[in-house]
C-alpha cells in the first residue's frame, strides 16, 4: 500500500494536536486575532489539511498532495510571520506573560518545524506520484 495517506495523516494528527495546545495557550493568554485573520487560520491551518488528507486516501491523491503543500507552506507562512517577524501580543517575544506562555512559546516552533515537515513530505509525496507514473 502507498505510504502517502499515511505519512500525510500522521503530519496532520500531529500538527492538529499541537495546534489545540497553541489554540488554547492563545484563549488563556487573551491573544485574539481579528476576525479576517481567524477566517484565514482556520481555512488554511485547520480545515486546507484536514480535507487534503482525506483527499490522500481517494483516487485524488495527487491533488490532496498539492492541497496539503499548498496549506501547509500557508501556515508556516501565516504563523512564522504572526509568531516571530510581526511586533504584537501574537509574536513569541511580546505575548503577555501567563502560565501558559511557555506553552505558547513551544507550540509556536513545533508548528513551525512541524509544517516545514509538511512542506517537505509534500515535495517528496509529488515526486513519488510522478515516479509511479513513469513506464516500467
Amino acid at each position: 500500500m502507498n505510504k502517502v495517506p499515511k505519512y500525510g495523516t500522521v503530519i496532520l494528527v500531529l500538527h492538529g494536536l499541537v495546534l489545540l495546545l497553541h489554540d488554547q495557550a492563545h484563549a488563556n493568554l487573551e491573544i485574539y486575532l481579528p476576525l479576517l485573520k481567524y477566517i484565514f487560520a482556520y481555512a488554511v491551518i485547520v480545515f486546507a489539511p484536514l480535507l487534503a488528507t482525506v483527499m490522500l486516501w481517494t483516487r485524488w491523491r495527487r491533488h490532496g498532495t498539492w492541497l496539503f503543500l499548498f496549506s501547509m507552506f500557508g501556515s508556516l507562512v501565516f504563523g512564522a510571520y504572526h509568531h516571530f517577524v510581526l511586533i504584537s501580543n501574537d509574536h513569541v517575544c511580546y505575548a503577555p506573560q501567563g502560565t501558559w506562555l511557555s506553552a505558547f512559546r513551544i507550540t509556536a516552533v513545533l508548528l513551525a518545524i512541524i509544517e516545514v515537515g509538511g512542506c517537505w513530505f509534500s515535495i517528496w509525496a509529488l515526486k513519488q506520484e510522478r515516479g509511479s507514473a513513469l513506464p516500467g
